[in-house]
């Protein structure tokens, strides 16, 4: 990354304005809330400041430079990641498991599951590794949004890696039109079980048993309808008794209960739920926190890179001190608009595929890169960190807006750490 430091570096404004903090239904410092005292200031950096100021240099330069932008876009589109294959993600028993075939992990750096566990014996899962500086410990684990047929297998890859942290990306419904399975315990008490559809039958997976208990506020999933008119499908199915399902659950190695705690409603742009984990076989149990941002449409981009910086924050300061990877998921859409004469994947917008990619690439990206920055990196490479990111999972940051995005929220970050830190 060229370009010499100025000393006063401009910060580009973000479209639109940043939501209010505000919720109309509960304070978003709620005294039963857990996490109130999170701070919302940036935290404390070892931020090298030439470095800092080197980078924001370089955004203004792109951000205020179109036609540089649109080249360095182009050019991201044309690398080719190291040469690897997706076979098993391919593989007959694992397609109904993908979203879409061209949005599918690396054989190299997906996520194994431990198919002696698994209810279908299987070590598949629309997952990927994705690593920063040490290859033996992955930052992130990059996934689609979880289907119905593979909400247990996500509980199961959550349980195995050791994950605390959730990092939900997308509304379980937009514009009327379901994007997520809800994957969580919805209201009550009851013990329930989780369905899988295989070819269009039912079926009982006593692998994971999922419960929840009473939460300080309604369910909610970021939409005008009530969760129970969100409810798919799939939820209206009778639950079995339990002394009837398909296999007693002594004859499995590991089985997860999981209660929801609580669910907080810090602001319009994103949620905290608090889930009670159980290993049913070892008495074993952990506490995940799932952070569901619900400011992200499915075709654009947020419109305050504020919400989004805010949000992660808090993500941080949950996972703070912790070696596990965070894992991140979103639903993309199938994405066109292909340059005329060129084959392959090189778009003038859009870079195939974005399930689990897209919005989760691009927040990976931005949290990778301010990472380094806060540990007192001298160098930044936004490209370079990108195409490190997609040799472990194609299509990492879908769009040219995403992009885009990504330089907003840096610069913003960048710009108030520098003010946070004495003169």
């Amino acid at each position: 990354m060229a370009g010499k430091a100025q000393e006063k570096p401009l910060i580009p404004n973000t479209k639109g304005s940043s939501k209010g903090d505000g919720d109309p239904t509960q304070s978003p410092h709620s005294s039963r809330s857990s996490t109130s005292s999170w701070s919302e200031e940036p935290v404390s950096s070892n931020l090298d400041i030439s470095t800092g100021h080197m980078v924001l240099a370089y955004m203004e330069d792109h951000l205020k430079n179109k036609d540089r932008l649109e080249q360095e876009w182009l050019a991201l589109c044309a690398y080719e990641a190291e040469p690897s294959t997706t076979n098993i993600a391919h593989l007959p028993e694992n397609e109904k498991k993908n979203r879409r075939a061209e949005a599918v992990p690396y054989d190299h750096s997906r996520v194994v599951l431990n198919d002696l566990t698994n209810i279908s014996g299987s070590d598949y899962i629309n997952a990927s590794s994705i690593t920063d500086h040490d290859p033996r410990n992955p930052a992130y684990i990059a996934t689609q949004g979880p289907l119905p047929v593979t909400a247990a297998d996500f509980w199961q890859m959550v349980w195995e890696q050791g994950s605390v942290v959730i990092v939900m990306l997308t509304r379980l419904t937009e514009n009327a039109l379901p994007l997520c399975h809800r994957y969580w315990p919805e209201e009550g008490s009851e013990v329930y079980h989780i369905y899988e559809v295989i070819l269009g039958s039912w079926r009982v997976s006593p692998l994971f048993v999922l419960s929840d208990r009473p939460t300080p506020f309604p369910a909610f999933d970021g939409t005008p309808a009530t969760p129970r008119d969100c409810s798919d499908i799939y939820r209206k199915t009778e639950a079995l008794p339990f002394d009837e399902l398909v296999e007693p659950i002594e004859n499995h190695e590991d089985r997860v209960e999981v209660h929801l705690v609580s669910e907080h409603i810090w602001c319009e742009d994103y949620l905290v739920r608090s889930f009670y984990l159980k290993n049913l076989k070892t008495g074993e149990t952990r506490t995940v926190t799932q952070f569901h941002f619900l400011s992200w449409p499915q075709d654009g981009v947020p419109s305050s890179a504020r919400a989004l910086l805010e949000f992660r924050r808090k993500v941080n300061k949950s996972y703070r001190g912790r070696s596990c990877p965070i894992v991140i998921h979103c639903r993309g859409k199938k994405l066109t608009n292909q340059l005329p004469g060129v084959s392959g994947r090189l778009t003038r917008n859009y870079f195939a595929p974005s399930d689990g990619a897209g919005r989760t690439g691009t927040y990976c990206l931005i949290d990778m890169v301010l990472n380094r920055m806060g540990k007192g990196a001298k160098e930044i490479d936004i490209a370079a960190t990108l195409e490190h990111i997609r040799d472990q999972r194609p299509g990492m940051v879908a769009t040219r807006a995403q992009f885009e995005f990504v330089l907003v929220a840096v610069a913003e970050e960048v710009h108030a750490i520098l003010k946070a830190l004495p003169q």
